[in-house]
């Protein structure tokens, strides 16, 4: 009988009644898109070319610029040469978005290729608002409400 007790009281020490359960699936998080949508820069180079061959790889990269006494800007250096450029805040329907996506997948390269498809394919932004100057992924306790949602 004295055998007995302290064998429940180590086992009790050993398994803690409040232990998380090893199954226990993290809180669901809802990613919102948000495009800083620029005018084109290159309109009048652009002008006369067919839509194949507009865009960032038309023209040619890195010809005589010297990179030695750049430095990269700070957020609001970048917010205000934004705003000098006419850029404006799109936020990209969670109604249009096809793939799951993660904080880590919208930070990364399938972010950015996400907003630049919604630039090419919404007929509000294709024209007049086609570059990306950034994008921006803000985490969402509840799911993002679209258009299409409202």
């Amino acid at each position: 009988m004295f055998t007995d007790i302290p064998l429940a009281f180590v086992a009790g020490i050993l398994l803690p009644v409040n232990a998380p359960l090893a199954d226990a699936a993290p809180p669901q998080v809802f990613i919102e898109l948000i495009i800083k949508a620029c005018p084109s820069t290159d309109q009048t180079d652009q002008a006369n070319k067919p839509n194949a061959v507009m865009g960032y790889y038309a023209e040619p990269i890195n010809q005589g610029k010297s990179y030695e006494h750049e430095h990269a800007l700070s957020k609001e250096e970048r917010q205000t040469a934004f705003a000098a450029m006419g850029c404006i805040d799109v936020p990209v329907p969670p109604e249009w978005i096809s793939v799951e996506l993660t904080r880590q997948a919208c930070m990364s390269h399938i972010g950015y290729l996400v907003a630049l498809q919604y630039l090419q394919q919404a007929a509000a932004y294709r024209n007049d608002f086609p570059d990306i100057g950034q994008w921006e992924c803000i985490e969402h306790a509840n799911p993002v409400q679209g258009v299409a949602g409202m």
